[in-house]
């Protein structure tokens, strides 16, 4: 789809902005650098996180990036948040302490027992024996069972957290 009016030039003043507020950089940009910048900006929020949450963020990061091979990008908000990746699935490890709220202005608070819920991840593998053998030894319970459905195996898990996977 071409920018809007075809093929005119549009300069645009653009400031750019750290994560600390810093006024990163300012520019001019071209009609196709406006029009990437608009597409990215459209992408980025319209987007799906995965935010878990785990009582102890150094541990959690070790075994999502040992036993899942997920991917550290980095650390936020003072090293009580860690972003990671697994294929273009941008994952955030969130620190919370076992038994603070989990939802504001309610009784509901964060239990790190074995649990299962609903939205959970699955990870897609090329072979499941080998993914099973290094989520396990990074310290996931181990599955079950493993069950064969029309679409492909499914081996549920836990991490060393309580929080499933498949």
């Amino acid at each position: 789809m071409p920018p809007p009016g075809g093929g005119e030039v549009w300069l645009v003043n653009v400031r750019c902005y750290s994560n600390s507020g810093q006024t990163a950089g300012a520019g001019r940009l071209s009609a196709k650098s406006l029009w990437r910048y608009a597409c990215y900006q459209y992408l980025m929020s319209n987007q799906i996180l995965i935010n878990i949450d785990v009582p102890d963020l150094k541990s959690a990061i070790s075994f999502y990036a040992a036993g899942l091979s997920f991917v550290l990008r980095r650390l936020l908000f003072d090293g009580s948040v860690a972003e990671m990746f697994l294929g273009s699935a941008r994952v955030f490890l969130i620190q919370q302490p076992s038994g603070s709220t989990a939802i504001p202005h309610s009784s509901v608070t964060r239990d790190y027992a074995n649990h299962w819920t609903p939205v959970h991840l699955d990870i897609v593998v090329d072979d499941l024996a080998l993914a099973i053998a290094q989520a396990v030894d990074a310290g996931a319970l181990p599955p079950t069972t493993v069950t064969k459905r029309d679409w492909g195996v499914i081996a549920p898990m836990r991490d060393p957290f309580g929080n499933g996977f498949a």
